[in-house]
């Protein structure tokens, strides 16, 4: 219960911050394609916003956000694939980027903060959809962007077919209710093949279960 009792605060970064961005951003260098460029940066900076998480002084959690129809991200091969998958309106959708944590809080649930960070932001934009990628070959908890009214939409390769994936929820959707509808599919985490496969037949991943098996529906 400790960890679950940890107090967070959220503060934007600005250029004086870029120590830390900058950190946050390198943390991706092992990934075939890195988004942040030194220019992607910058354009984040202008379009979006760098924001982090701190545990008293100490960031733990770092993210970013654009609107989805920015200069910035259209240029990316990404925004073809979201409005493929998603059939979402550009203009109307904000961009949750990654999240990096670190690893002394990666249990916990600093996904709530960060949802209604996402969510604020999103209606300070007129903007009533979130949607949130992850690359496939980071560690982060899967089930609480369920908790907190992600679903799962997609497990796809990018940009340089670097495999993400990804989340999408109404901005004014608290949560959603985890109890199993009438027809669910139960697939393994580690099933990265079938997750794909269930998700381009238009399920959508929305709960884990007791064997932390990921629950799909449609």
């Amino acid at each position: 219960m400790e960890k679950e009792n940890r107090v967070y605060k959220i503060r934007r970064l600005f250029r004086q911050d870029m120590d830390l961005i900058q950190t946050y951003c390198h943390s991706y260098d092992f990934l075939y394609f890195n988004p942040f460029t030194e220019d992607y940066i910058w354009q984040v900076l202008l379009q979006g916003a760098f924001w982090a998480v701190y545990e008293n002084e100490k960031p733990v959690a770092v993210t970013y956000i654009l609107p989805l129809d920015s200069p910035a991200f259209t240029s990316l091969d990404a925004a073809w694939h979201f409005a493929d998958l998603l059939a979402c309106s550009a203009e109307n959708t904000l961009l949750c980027g990654y999240v990096w944590a670190d690893d002394t809080c990666a249990d916990t649930d600093f996904y709530s903060p960060l949802t209604r960070l996402w969510s604020m932001q999103a209606a300070r934009r007129g903007r009533s959809l979130l949607v949130h990628y992850m690359p496939a070959h980071v560690d982060f908890c899967i089930g609480r962007l369920f908790q907190n009214g992600f679903e799962l939409k997609g497990l796809r390769g990018l940009d340089n077919l670097v495999p993400h994936y990804i989340f999408s929820k109404p901005r004014f959707l608290k949560n959603r209710k985890t109890e199993p509808c009438q027809e669910t599919v139960a697939c393994p985490c580690t099933d990265t093949k079938q997750i794909s496969a269930l998700c381009e037949k238009g399920y959508a991943g929305f709960d884990m279960d007791v064997e932390k098996n990921i629950l799909f529906r449609r």
